[in-house]
């Protein structure tokens, strides 16, 4: 198994990179050519960019699985599964994690639990307001960013 993290980083769009970039796709194309050849071999390749991918190389590939971002039940089971005191998130959170990925989210509410503990070091965590508040107030400086 050949996995290929981020390929879009070596395999970008011959037409709308650098020449230097684009000798590298195609250097990556011909090797892919030869892989064929040999059995037994299984190359998973991903990225967050498919649009950024050579039409070449996504061509080459057999399967082609897109994951979509998460609908607002699955945000809020990512967000309980971090910060479970949460019980219903309100539409602003919700808005603002509009279009996220579940990585992206994920991310977020371990940056907000860091966030809290080093600024409210002695409030009581289990309050749902306090927790609902805090969040909204994290969101506001996440999305600035």
């Amino acid at each position: 198994v050949l996995m290929i993290d981020e390929i879009d980083e070596i395999g970008a769009n011959r037409d709308e990179s650098h020449e230097a970039t684009g000798r590298v796709t195609w250097v990556l194309l011909k090797k892919l050519d030869g892989i064929e050849k040999i059995e037994n071999i299984l190359l998973i390749a991903s990225t967050n960019r498919l649009n950024k991918l050579d039409p070449a190389l996504v061509n080459r590939s057999h399967l082609t699985l897109h994951f979509r971002n998460p609908n607002t039940e699955e945000i809020n089971a990512i967000i309980k599964y971090y910060i479970p005191n949460i019980w219903e998130l309100s539409n602003k959170i919700k808005e603002s994690l509009e279009w996220k990925s579940g990585r992206i989210i994920s991310n977020l509410c371990k940056d907000f639990v860091s966030y809290v503990l080093k600024s409210f070091p002695d409030d009581d965590f289990q309050s749902t307001e306090f927790l609902q508040s805090s969040l909204e107030e994290f969101l506001g400086i996440y999305i600035k960013k």
